[in-house]
């Protein structure tokens, strides 16, 4: 008898406890749901990068103060490593490994701000259609693009500055200048003008620049609401596929606009870069041949400013 009073007593209390856990009953409250999430930045870092990225100093460098303001950052490259220039070197700046290949770059509005960083001539950058895809989804919603000293001029390529006072290494001018922009010069402080903020001097003007680009994203008020991944998505045709001379691309475009078309391996090297041109609104086709390739899989990647379409293809 007395077991089964003792087994009773259990059972009573367990479900006294259950219930207790069910109400929360002595419990703490529940959490406030989680904040928004960290501003994402995207540094775009080519070889012979300027030691004011990451350099010990006197001042906190562009990490840093990134860091500091409680970023998540990550470093895109077009190498699977990057060296510093030559006075960053002796300024004891080291390789810096990427955080993501820049053949991976899709979507812009991952990315709260995307900044190039100062460096060499950024030809690999220059020459990368995903970087420069990017760049244009990001003009087009609204996301703060900044660039310091020679970077400045990876913007006119990807065709952002028209209109826009900028200031930047004088040695681009015509670059600047041909791809619509109104150039200040060389010595101006830090600009800002239609979401795009530039910078030569990333010595005296490190930390000027880092807090425009700070204030920038804080107070963006961008289209991002209104934008989606699948407007940013170029239809495309690739026929025949596999290919075992030649094949063709069929593609629309809502407007004329400068296409550029490459082929990729598996790993995300461009292989061929089949045209770059400006091709009228409506239907368009180009014929391209890819025999001279070794067989295997392949991705063909058609750029329209912030559009990309690609296709998966197989040369035999």
């Amino acid at each position: 008898m007395k077991t089964k009073t003792r087994i009773n007593r259990l059972f009573a209390f367990i479900a006294v406890i259950c219930f207790m856990a069910y109400s929360g009953y002595g419990m703490s409250p529940p959490k406030d749901p989680p904040g928004r999430n960290a501003v994402k930045a995207l540094l775009l870092v080519d070889d012979l990068y300027g030691g004011s990225l990451n350099i010990e100093d006197n001042q906190n460098n562009i990490l840093e103060n990134f860091e500091a303001y409680g970023w998540e950052v990550s470093i895109a490259c077009c190498n699977q490593e990057v060296n510093p220039c030559p006075w960053a070197m002796m300024q004891g700046c080291e390789v810096l490994f990427p955080d993501i290949m820049t053949y991976q770059l899709d979507d812009a509005l991952e990315w709260d701000v995307i900044v190039v960083v100062s460096g060499g001539s950024h030809s690999n950058l220059m020459n990368c259609p995903f970087v420069l895809s990017v760049l244009s989804q990001a003009k087009a919603s609204g996301i703060p693009i900044a660039a310091w000293c020679r970077g400045v001029r990876l913007l006119a390529e990807a065709d952002i500055v028209n209109g826009v006072e900028i200031t930047g290494h004088a040695d681009y001018e015509d670059e600047y200048l041909a791809a619509g922009a109104v150039y200040l010069g060389n010595y101006e402080p830090p600009t800002e003008d239609n979401g795009i903020l530039t910078c030569v001097n990333a010595t005296e003007y490190r930390q000027e620049m880092c807090e425009l680009i700070r204030n920038a994203v804080e107070n963006s008020t961008s289209l991002r609401e209104n934008y989606t991944k699948g407007q940013d998505k170029l239809h495309i045709q690739l026929y025949p596929n596999p290919i075992k001379s030649s094949s063709c691309i069929e593609f629309d475009l809502d407007e004329a606009a400068i296409v550029r078309i490459a082929l990729f391996d598996r790993h995300g090297k461009m292989v061929l870069d089949v045209v770059k041109q400006e091709f009228d609104a409506g239907h368009n086709h180009v014929t391209f041949s890819p025999s001279s390739l070794p067989t295997g899989i392949y991705y063909l990647y058609v750029f329209s400013g912030g559009q990309v379409g690609m296709r998966k293809c197989m040369i035999i």
